[in-house]
């Protein structure tokens, strides 16, 4: 089974449509229909959102080796996505306004890292664009390529 595959397995055993497994990770729908298409690739950020929300197990996601689901392989017992946008929909927003407003290109560590900062300042910050700013100018490279945090 294709990670895309996985994507919308799973998708479906949480009962979810594309548009409310999108608005619980910070997508659109038109996003996940191009995840689930193989026409955008699945990256490391979106199986870390989805561990973080509904509980999926991200190995599994990425590679197909492990239980699908965290919890002793129990499935999240949501039947819906929440309509408001959570915490993690917001830190994956700024994670890819930040990677495009910098030029950083990380690796799955150096992604990891950067998405748990950006999930660590927004714990402390209430303004989502002061937190993408702060982030933006902490970073003091300028269109530089960087292999990882």
């Amino acid at each position: 089974m294709k990670v895309q595959e996985r994507l919308q397995f799973v998708r479906k055993k949480l009962n979810l449509t594309q548009q409310s497994l999108a608005i619980s990770i910070g997508l659109n729908q038109a996003n996940v229909r191009d995840l689930e298409s193989g026409k955008v690739k699945f990256s490391t950020l979106h199986a870390i959102a989805l561990e973080h929300i509904h509980q999926v197990n991200a190995q599994w996601l990425m590679t197909g080796q492990g239980e699908i689901f965290l919890e002793n392989g129990q499935k999240s017992k949501k039947k819906e996505a929440p309509i408001s946008k959570p915490p993690v929909g917001n830190a994956i927003r700024i994670y890819n306004n930040v990677l495009k407003r910098t030029g950083l290109e990380l690796d799955a560590v150096g992604q990891e890292q950067l998405f748990k900062l950006i999930q660590d300042m927004l714990a402390e910050e209430a303004e989502l664009e002061e937190t993408e700013d702060n982030i933006v100018n902490s970073i003091s490279i300028t269109n530089h390529k960087v292999d990882g945090a």
